[in-house]
């Protein structure tokens, strides 16, 4: 029942809602007891479900918990759900997003702000969001490789000096609306 869930649930949850919607689903933990030769009578699956749409976040955990009991009914398992609502979705406010840019790219070099591909990963920023409106950007702060959650991951410290340069242009933008 266990391998059926990590497999059927990211599909499940996918169908239900809006295909533009981003969503990831990962189980980054499964155990069911210590012994090779042994049937475990019971199961942890651990997880985490992200998504970008906010309203969907929302909603996500009532989501999850439809579609576990759709997937294992047919199999006659029983399961308990403890959903943790964690980070929500990480939400620019573009009007920030446009002004801060052009300051950027006006005090150092055009081009220096570029876009990037949309992340999944957590942001706890997401939290100051909520309060008021922002912008998170990046600093391209890797160095030839390795993810940055990773013991593989090598720091371009030029990164640091740079993101201390643009959070101070960034902020002078912001005060002098």
């Amino acid at each position: 029942a266990a391998a059926r869930v990590a497999v059927e649930l990211p599909a499940a949850i996918r169908s239900s809602i809006d295909a533009r919607s981003p969503v990831v689903i990962v189980f980054g933990s499964v155990h069911g007891g210590d012994a090779a030769n042994v049937i475990p009578t019971e199961i942890t699956l651990r997880g985490t479900v992200r998504t970008l749409d906010p309203s969907l976040w929302d909603v996500m955990q009532s989501l999850v918990e439809k579609s576990l009991g759709s997937i294992l009914a047919v199999t006659g398992a029983g399961h308990t759900l403890d959903y943790r609502q964690g980070i929500g979705p990480v939400v620019n406010d573009e009007a920030i997003v446009t002004r801060v840019g052009r300051a950027i790219d006006a005090a150092l070099g055009t081009g220096t702000v570029v876009g990037t591909e949309v992340s999944m990963g957590g942001e706890d920023f997401s939290d100051y969001l909520t309060v008021t409106p922002g912008a998170l950007f990046r600093l391209g702060a890797a160095s030839g490789g390795g993810d940055l959650h990773s013991s593989s991951f090598v720091l371009n410290e030029e990164s640091i000096r740079m993101g201390i340069h643009a959070g101070a242009i960034a902020l002078l933008a912001l005060l002098d609306q």
